[in-house]
């Protein structure tokens, strides 16, 4: 099925079978939790009391914050890929993750999916947009990537990374080696301006459109 992305454009996604997605589910919630060692803060934090989150400040509040920073310094890159978790094939997560990790992702993703017309596909991507990791996932393989490049601030959240300008063009080049396509209308690694997470910052104002 589809949802819409733009006012001109929709986003694929899979609906995973309720059994699949209550494991996906509780693996996602695992990997958030093990994300906090690298100080990155998905969200979904557990209730105070039992009734609602208190200070729930996620990475993508620190993304705008840096983004907005680093529209003044210039000292910091924001990067934006196209297309990010279609593009995550199988082989890549079978490279980039422990062994144990791959085996437990690949027994509760779907291989295959029915098409409109009946047919099934195999599927070389790893797992859609309505998979229950996907997100974590992507997170854990984007910074994995961009971390290797040596960067003092490293910072991702989905496949929005914050990375220090000086390290950006080696960041930018190990994520077309594994085959992903940095956004160039939504990169930025020098100049006034700077975008992530759904802030746009030019000298420091935010200039985001309704």
């Amino acid at each position: 099925f589809t949802v819409p992305k733009t006012a001109l454009t929709l986003r694929g996604a899979a609906l995973s079978p309720n059994v699949n997605g209550f494991l996906q589910k509780g693996i996602g919630r695992y990997l958030r939790h093990r994300l906090k060692r690298a100080d990155i803060h998905i969200g979904g934090q557990e209730s105070a009391s039992g009734l609602f989150p208190i200070n729930d400040y996620t990475s993508s509040d620190v993304h705008r914050r840096l983004a907005c920073q680093s529209s003044l310094l210039g000292d910091l890159a924001t990067i934006d890929l196209s297309d990010a978790s279609n593009t995550i094939s199988r082989r890549l997560i079978e490279l980039l993750w422990p062994r144990q990790w791959f085996d437990l992702l690949s027994d509760c993703r779907e291989p295959f999916i029915e098409r409109p017309d009946g047919r099934w596909q195999l599927l070389e991507m790893f797992s859609a947009m309505g998979n229950g990791f996907t997100f974590e996932l992507e997170t854990i393989t984007f910074w994995a990537i961009a971390s290797c490049c040596g960067p003092t601030t490293c910072s991702v959240f989905g496949d929005d990374i914050i990375v220090d300008s000086a390290a950006s063009a080696d960041v930018l080049s190990a994520l077309r080696f594994f085959g992903f396509q940095p956004n160039e209308k939504k990169t930025f690694t020098y100049g006034p301006f700077r975008e992530s997470c759904g802030g746009d910052f030019f000298n420091g104002v935010s200039v985001r459109a309704h």
